[in-house]
């Protein structure tokens, strides 16, 4: 994985700060590009500009960039310095690689340095470049494009790199290096170094502990943007969205604020998105689990109801035999709930036992010149019970003569 960034170098005192570094004895290993040597490289670049004039503005107010000077960082994880496979020589055949596809015409030097972090105590390789603007194949400046074009255009060069040499893909706001952890940004140091004036530890100078372990809480327990919005709005953090980037300002302290993909890796929109389709899932489930058992618990409660409304039916059917049927009692189902409506299993119980009810009401109701007011239902539900009795009565099967049904 390698960074690649440029700056062009328009102010004498910038010019004379990089030609310092690249001449510096610290150094690990130089080069160049279409020059005879690398001693005296400036004033060859210079009198390559001055023969096409180059070294003056081309208009009126505008500011005059002569060298472009382009950093290419590996990732320390990358560097033999922390294990990694590549070496000083690994990094400036692919600096010169890249610039040869690039500038194949121009003139550059190139030099390696070993940089250091304080904070984190890792090392890296960097390849810092200086490229004459002039190009002697067209005699006209190079131009790269605004600050905005160049940006993309140095993240592109820099995935073609990662690709061409099989390094490792620079993922934005992911922890890309295990020995160099993301460093803080400058106002999370000028956070800290308020803080330290005061004698407080970084982490008790700074809120941005505050505003992750919140951010995170939210994204837990949300299903969308705005409503992690409404959460950390209620713990006093205002959050917003900004062409696809999410941004947080503690209320308290609105001077300040904060990308939350650079507070935490977890943070980043795809992390967040992915998450939020995660709790309404598991919210989804929840209620599906919550209805699955409602509806459970629902129907054995309905027909534990409908079995016990029977049985007193049947009890009360037997002590009333001989009532007019026109006064005996109907068996009325008990009020199914609404949410057991589309159950086809339970209506289809539910119904059997109250056929099963109309038959006892046939069988003991005292039917005499009543018959044609029996519905057929119950006629026909009601027949094996009154061709019991008849059996009974012409000494048929001994006992009782009640219907199975009614035990």
């Amino acid at each position: 994985m390698s960074i690649l960034t440029n700056k062009g170098v328009t102010s004498g005192a910038y010019q004379k700060n990089v030609e310092k570094y690249i001449n510096c004895d610290t150094a690990i290993l130089r080069d160049y590009q279409n020059l005879h040597r690398f001693e005296g490289w400036e004033k060859k670049m210079w009198r390559e500009r001055e023969m096409f004039g180059h070294n003056t503005v081309s208009r009126q107010g505008a500011k005059n960039t002569v060298l472009y000077h382009q950093i290419l960082a590996f990732n320390p994880d990358d560097c033999d310095l922390n294990g990694g496979g590549i070496t000083p020589e690994k990094c400036m055949e692919i600096a010169k690689d890249c610039i040869g596809n690039y500038y194949k015409s121009h003139q550059a030097v190139f030099v390696l340095h070993k940089e250091s972090c304080e904070s984190s105590g890792s090392d890296r390789y960097a390849v810092h470049i200086a490229i004459n603007r002039s190009d002697p194949d067209t005699g006209i400046r190079y131009d790269i494009g605004t600050s905005k074009k160049i940006k993309a255009e140095m993240a592109r060069r820099g995935r073609e790199i990662g690709k061409r040499w099989d390094l490792k893909e620079v993922v934005p706001g992911e922890p890309n290096s295990v020995s160099h952890p993301r460093q803080p940004s400058r106002v999370e140091k000028e956070i800290i170094a308020r803080g330290k004036e005061q004698g407080l530890a970084p982490e008790d100078a700074s809120y941005r502990a505050y505003l992750i372990s919140s951010a995170l809480v939210a994204k837990n327990r949300s299903v969308s943007f705005e409503n992690m919005k409404e959460y950390l709005g209620k713990h006093g953090i205002k959050i917003e969205e900004r062409n696809g980037r999410y941004y947080a300002r503690d209320a308290e302290n609105p001077k300040y604020e904060f990308n939350l993909a650079k507070l935490s890796p977890a943070l980043t929109p795809q992390k967040l998105n992915a998450a939020f389709g995660m709790v309404q899932i598991a919210k989804d489930l929840k209620s599906e689990k919550m209805s699955a058992a409602r509806i459970a618990e629902l129907t054995e409660k309905y027909t534990a109801k409908v079995e016990s409304t029977y049985r007193e039916y049947a009890k009360a059917a037997r002590a009333a035999e001989g009532t007019p049927l026109t006064k005996f009692p109907e068996y009325l189902l008990p009020q199914m709930p609404i949410e057991l409506k589309d159950n086809p299993d339970l209506i289809s119980d539910s119904l059997r036992r109250k056929l099963d009810a109309d038959s006892l009401r046939a069988k003991y109701a005292c039917k005499k010149g009543l018959v044609e007011d029996v519905s057929p239902l119950a006629r026909r539900s009601g027949s094996s019970g009154d061709e019991g009795s008849r059996a009974q009565s012409h000494g048929g099967e001994k006992g009782t003569g009640k219907d199975r049904r009614d035990r």
